[in-house]
């Protein structure tokens, strides 16, 4: 499996390209693909690329071992786009911050003969876009697993090595589980960010009282200033 394709480089997957190439890992060849162009051509001259695809579908044809590094929201929508054009024992994975939908999303458009494995790295920054991308994002971080149903212990095998290539260590869990758990220590607290800069910044006074806000106020606030798209 030493085709590896990521769809959607912004700054976890442009981070991840750059990993891999820069890892112990050998005779890997990555082709990568945005839906804005800029981003896959800023991905490749930060060295995370070694070809920039046209399409989506032309880079999942190619591939040994997917990643899909979009939103969310956006993940349904390659999965049933890529679904039919993969080949046969492909490995396909994301990097979505929830697994639930993202699992039954897989169930819906992926054929028989390619493996699923649901995969979120708990890295990240408020900053985002492959300018900001980093190799040691993920080093020390934990990375879920969430091996569907039926996928091979080959496939499981293949994605481990990736994951520990980046000095991640991989996390076992199940979707729901995973879910709750990830809003409690990664949504919860961006909502919560964002709701204190709303409540303040809508203050007919916040122009003084800004004047006054330092580092205990842009600790707490950090996350606000995140990617909200992502974040839906």
């Amino acid at each position: 499996m030493n085709k590896i394709g990521i769809i959607g480089t912004g700054l976890i997957g442009t981070s991840l390209g750059i990993g891999i190439k820069r890892s112990i890992l050998k005779d890997i060849e990555i082709t990568g693909v945005d839906l804005e162009p800029s981003f896959s051509k800023k991905a490749k001259k930060m060295g995370a690329l070694d070809k920039v695809g046209r399409t989506m579908v032309e880079v999942a044809k190619s591939s040994d071992i997917l990643f899909i590094c979009t939103p969310v929201m956006v993940i349904k929508d390659v999965l049933e786009t890529v679904g039919p054009e993969l080949k046969e024992g492909c490995l396909v994975t994301d990097t979505g911050g929830t697994k639930l939908e993202i699992m039954r999303w897989a169930d819906m458009f992926l054929p028989d003969g390619v493996d699923f494995i649901g995969g979120h790295p708990m890295a990240g920054k408020e900053s985002h876009g492959p300018a900001n991308a980093e190799p040691g994002i993920f080093d020390g971080k934990a990375y879920c697993v969430v091996p569907k149903t039926g996928a091979s212990i080959q496939s499981v095998d293949a994605l481990l090595k990736i994951i520990k290539s980046l000095g991640s260590t991989p996390f076992f869990i199940d979707a729901a589980e995973h879910d709750s758990f990830v809003a409690a220590v990664s949504h919860l607290p961006f909502i919560m960010a964002a709701s204190l800069v709303n409540t303040t910044s809508d203050s007919p006074q916040w122009g003084d009282i800004s004047k006054l806000a330092s580092t205990g106020f842009r600790g707490v606030t950090r996350l606000a200033s995140g990617d909200p798209t992502m974040h839906r």
